[in-house]
């Protein structure tokens, strides 16, 4: 027993380290001079990743920024799942890596109040309970989060709060969980008790991220701030849909191509749509063949389309979120004909009940439900609240899926669902062996932004030269960087990403309103390691930034530290 070493630094005195004492639990900092015991650690090759830290700066004993490159440091190893959030526009934010939802704090003198005070029995009967009986973000299963939980949210690189900006973003009086994000530089309980002293509870400092239970004086009488949590699966993140109801006419078909590329790789991009969507202020309804179960689902053109049906009777299915086992279901074929990212959806005033979405495999009864297959509460139905539900699986050409919509517990009405199959955004970019080269307008500088289709697309480039502009992480000061310029036509959660092999350098990735040198950062808008590049580690990019139709913005990819090299940037637009 005893305090235990970490690699990891106290950002606000990098002259001390953070510990495990592992006699009694607490999680503190010590000066790096003293002496304690260490327990190695090696990557995994199965499993799932712990949460990463967010610490990606390196410090030697006396407290000064080194190079990391050889240290073995946290800010070299960078270990685990890069943190990343999506604020989901109703008040809450969503882990992407454990899939919890989070209540946001705000400066409003209301229930979410960051400066809010509770004993650690009030934090139930108070706190939780209140959120529950306002079914806040549409849902009344919010609780108190476990201690390792409440850690989990805790940023090592940043201090005064310790926390992501997905939680301490735009913080001012007056300003509501909608609008802003806070976090009160204090204690905040958990719902776990000690073990040793169960008079007290275990709780996080969000001032500089210690972990303790018997600090507090009075114990679990004494007062400290909450936050809520509930659970969700990964893929349960909320966004808003501004689309009409729409009708589909399977008979049509429309063929689009479109060549894009930088200045040094051409690629083309070849998409077909086999369905024309047109708004109109009357629905005209088509019956599919099939009766909605799986021996005799209900079959959608390869083209998609909108569909209303009904659930009633009992249950034969069941997803892997939503409590679906009691409800009825309909059940859905489709066979696309085309790979990439699909949006499947019963949003809208059209479905009047509590729906869970799924999709899984051949064959329908047993098959694998796919990854993010599953969701329950992601947009609103027609009471207004967060009842609906949405998926934006990847699915390939010519395979066959199954689409359940089903209810929640024993919920069941009628419903509209809208599949909409891979678009020209979410498509895969290919490279022909004879190329055509179309090079877009734009040199990558602020004064030349690079123009990216209002669509979105794929597309390749370059940094080298010396660096003009910094996000607001991944030390960009010293790299080079190449700027677009995008205005969507779809507002939402965008998706932009610099992931996969076409990436050889660590990037660093951020999106600015208007003007280009000097405009605000997007809220959550810089990213440093989401996900991997062509060494296979987590040095790529990714952002999930909610846009506004019509509205410029410049995308930049820049490199940590000073680094540079050749990447593959992606964006996708809301729906896409």
């Amino acid at each position: 027993s005893g305090d235990t070493w970490t690699s990891t630094f106290e950002a606000t005195n990098p002259s001390k380290q953070w510990f495990v004492d592992f006699q009694d639990g607490q999680v503190g900092t010590g000066l790096e001079g003293g002496t304690g015991p260490v327990r190695a650690v090696r990557d995994p090759s199965i499993g799932c990743a712990l949460p990463a830290t967010g610490q990606t700066t390196c410090w030697d004993s006396s407290g000064n920024v080194i190079p990391c490159a050889g240290t073995g440091e946290d800010g070299e190893r960078r270990g685990g799942a890069p943190l990343a959030y999506a604020d989901n526009g109703n008040g809450t934010v969503t882990d992407l890596n454990t899939g919890r939802v989070w209540e946001k704090l705000s400066d409003d003198g209301t229930v979410h109040d960051k400066d809010n005070l509770y004993t650690w029995a009030n934090a139930f009967t108070g706190h939780v309970a209140a959120l529950n009986a306002l079914n806040f973000a549409g849902h009344h299963d919010w609780r108190l989060p476990n201690v390792r939980e409440l850690q989990s949210i805790v940023n090592y690189q940043t201090v005064n709060p310790i926390v992501s900006s997905a939680f301490n973003t735009n913080c001012a009086p007056g300003c509501q969980a909608t609008t802003c994000s806070c976090t009160g530089l204090g204690d905040y309980w958990s719902s776990t008790s000690s073990v040793s002293d169960p008079w007290n509870a275990w709780y996080v400092g969000f001032r500089y991220g210690n972990v303790d239970a018997f600090g507090r004086s009075g114990g679990k009488s004494s007062t400290a701030f909450v936050r809520a949590v509930r659970d969700a699966s990964a893929s349960s993140t909320t966004t808003t849909s501004t689309s009409s109801t729409t009708t589909t006419r399977p008979s049509t078909t429309s063929t689009t191509t479109t060549s894009t590329t930088s200045t040094s790789t051409t690629t083309t991009t070849t998409t077909t749509t086999s369905t024309t969507t047109s708004t109109t202020s009357s629905t005209t309804s088509t019956t599919r063949p099939g009766s909605g179960t799986c021996p005799s689902p209900i079959v959608i053109p390869a083209g998609g389309g909108t569909f209303s049906g009904t659930t009633s009777g009992s249950s034969a299915q069941a997803g892997t979120c939503g409590s679906t086992g009691s409800a009825p279901e309909r059940v859905y074929q489709w066979t696309p004909n085309l790979s990439g990212t699909a949006t499947i959806q019963t949003c809208g005033a059209g479905t009047n009940f509590d729906t869970v979405l799924y999709i899984r495999n051949s064959p329908c009864a047993t098959g694998s439900e796919l990854p993010g297959g599953c969701n329950d509460d992601a947009c609103t139905n027609s009471t207004g609240l967060l009842r609906a539900s949405r998926l934006t699986p990847t699915v390939t050409a010519g395979q066959t899926y199954f689409i359940i919509v089903d209810g929640y517990s024993t919920s069941s009405g009628s419903f509209t669902l809208s599949v909409t199959p891979p678009s020209a955004s979410s498509t895969t970019t290919t490279t022909s062996p004879s190329t055509t080269t179309t090079t877009l307008p734009g040199s990558g500088a602020c004064s030349s932004p690079i123009a990216i289709p209002a669509g979105g697309g794929t597309f390749t480039g370059t940094t080298s030269g010396s660096g003009t502009l910094a996000g607001s992480c991944g030390s960009t000061g010293g790299a080079p960087e190449r700027v677009y310029q995008w205005t969507p036509n779809v507002s939402g959660m965008a998706t932009i990403q610099t992931c996969g092999a076409g990436t050889n350098f660590d990037t660093v990735l951020y999106i600015r309103n208007s003007p280009c040198a000097t405009g605000s950062e997007l809220p959550g808008g810089c990213n440093d390691d989401a996900c991997t590049n062509s060494t296979g580690l987590f040095r790529a990019s990714r952002l999930t930034p909610t846009v506004t139709a019509g509205q410029t913005y410049f995308i930049i990819v820049d490199g940590y530290s000073t680094s540079s090299g050749s990447f593959t940037l992606s964006v996708t637009p809301p729906g896409g």
